[in-house]
């Protein structure tokens, strides 16, 4: 896996993404995303593991659903977007990707 501290910069449907690990997040959250900064941030007490991919992964497919336009029309209150549809992705995402793979449908 990728060092997980400083920061990453990646691209999201053609937008530059920041992501940031080993930030002090002042809520009870493992990490944050913030769509009008195009910040990721992942907070300083997560280790390292299956967790913590799997944390990265769910903030993620919530920067995709917001470069998508899907951030603030799909939502409840208080929380946000769905987060257990996130979390579905976020977890089934290797599986996924593994027959995507066996398939050659990867592109």
């Amino acid at each position: 896996m990728a060092e997980l501290s400083g920061m990453r910069l990646i691209s999201i449907l053609g937008e530059s993404w920041k992501i940031n690990f080993n930030v002090k997040i002042d809520d009870d959250a493992d990490a944050q995303t913030h769509p009008h900064e195009r910040v990721i941030n992942i907070a300083d007490d997560i280790i390292d593991g299956a967790d913590v991919k799997r944390i990265i992964r769910h903030e993620i497919i919530h920067a995709f659903l917001f470069e998508s336009g899907l951030g603030f029309n799909f939502e409840h209150k208080p929380f946000g977007q769905d987060e257990t549809m996130i979390d579905w992705f976020a977890m089934q995402y290797p599986k996924i990707k593994k027959i995507f793979k066996l398939l050659d449908i990867e592109d």
